[in-house]
């Protein structure tokens, strides 16, 4: 997927809005897909240039605003519409967030980013047993080690 710079987007917007303009035009002219360009105008009527801008690192959304984004979805809105008035650059992302939501609701929607936290080990008790206090069957050198009920009382 090709990346285009702000001032590229900003040109192709400003040739739509001209009175020479239009989709079908304004895709033929930069060599783009009419939809790319209809995506292009809808941000930047909602945003200004500053919709326009490349992002230099992946936004993270949380909790609340994926559930605005797919409320707005069942209220009717479309997928092009919800990209445009949040956004929200890819469009498959939402279409992600309606589909966790549909199988799992709001839960669904949480993120799940990261390693699982581990629980953490409780540290030994101050009563721990002694080795020969220990279960034979436990032990996991018992093979390195003689039982030493047997040996007990007797020098080694």
């Amino acid at each position: 997927m090709a990346r285009y710079s702000s001032e590229f987007k900003l040109q192709v917007v400003l040739h739509h809005e001209s009175p020479a303009g239009g989709s079908r035009r304004t895709a033929i002219q930069f060599g783009l897909d009419r939809g790319v360009v209809r995506s292009w105008v809808e941000v930047y009527r909602q945003h200004g240039e500053a919709g326009l801008a490349r992002r230099t690192r992946p936004q993270v959304y949380d909790l609340a605003f994926k559930l605005k984004v797919v409320r707005f979805l069942e209220e009717g809105g479309s997928l092009r519409e919800a990209s445009a008035y949040f956004n929200i650059p890819a469009r498959t992302t939402i279409r992600e967030w309606r589909r966790q939501y549909a199988s799992h609701g709001v839960d669904g929607l949480s993120d799940r980013r990261g390693r699982p936290r581990v629980k953490k080990k409780k540290p030994p008790s101050s009563g721990t047993k002694a080795p020969d206090q220990m279960s034979w069957g436990r032990n996991s050198n018992h093979r390195l080690y003689p039982d030493p009920v047997r040996y007990r009382g007797q020098d080694r």
